[in-house]
């Protein structure tokens, strides 16, 4: 999150006020112990490190044009869950960004269904992956798409996702909703608050896509009925070859 504040220096981030104010604490007090840090560590490498010419002019340059993390950490803003759906409608909200490694359900749709590109990073658990669910169903992201099982594989350098400082993506298929490092998403996010086109893109893909959704309201009612008829089917299995094994008829 500050590396992306720290990368567009308009780009101001609203977090959701915890309803527990001890957890709203918590997080700020995260935040500051990683900014520091962040400078700490920075600095402590542009000033100690070994000089190797460019490399070190390469790296204070850099600092230079950059706000330092603790700065940037002053474009944070916590906002009253109550007031989530009316900031979500302001022509200022350009995009969600989707916590991990828990993600948003309810909080992604109420994006989606605003317009609101939902910017995901997915875990590898199915807590972390509702909004990549969300954007398959809507045809916005690739079966294969959103694994995190390889940091360091070849991101495919086509119009259908972000690479590096540069957005990509067609007018018929945007990318970029969807990251597979940190990396990307901080490339991703970057983009959609510093390239217009490419905001655009993406806002009228979701808000094109988001009523296909409707069309699959019954699939996790059918999914988990299988799923359960499977899980009894097991059980009475099991209870079949104890009885009989208490019987003594195995």
């Amino acid at each position: 999150m500050l590396e992306i504040l720290r990368r567009d220096l308009l780009a101001v981030i609203v977090l959701i006020q915890e309803r527990h104010e001890p957890w709203t604490s918590a997080v700020w007090e995260r935040l500051q112990a990683s900014a520091i840090a962040t400078d700490a560590a920075e600095a402590t490498a542009t000033s100690d490190g070994p000089s190797n010419g460019d490399a070190t002019q390469n790296a204070h340059t850099l600092l230079q044009e950059r706000p330092t993390a603790t700065a940037a950490l002053g474009r944070v803003r916590f906002l009253h869950y109550w007031n989530y759906i009316r900031v979500l409608r302001l022509p200022q909200t350009l995009a969600v960004l989707d916590t991990w490694p828990y993600g948003g359900c309810l909080t992604a749709l109420e994006a989606l269904s605003n317009g609101r590109p939902v910017m995901t990073l997915p875990s590898a658990y199915a807590r972390g992956r509702f909004a990549l669910s969300m954007y398959r169903l809507m045809g916005l992201a690739e079966n294969d798409g959103g694994s995190r099982g390889d940091e360091n594989r070849t991101i495919r350098r086509d119009d259908r996702y972000v690479t590096g400082d540069a957005c990509h993506g067609t007018e018929s298929s945007p990318r970029g909703l969807v990251a597979s490092t940190p990396g990307n998403l901080v490339s991703a996010v970057a983009c959609v608050g510093t390239d217009d086109l490419h905001r655009k893109r993406l806002v009228d893909s979701v808000r094109a896509k988001y009523p296909t959704l409707s069309q699959h309201n019954g699939d996790a009612a059918l999914e988990w009925a299988q799923h359960f008829r499977g899980l009894y089917r097991q059980a009475t299995a099991v209870a079949a070859q104890t009885r009989d094994a208490s019987l003594g008829l195995v």
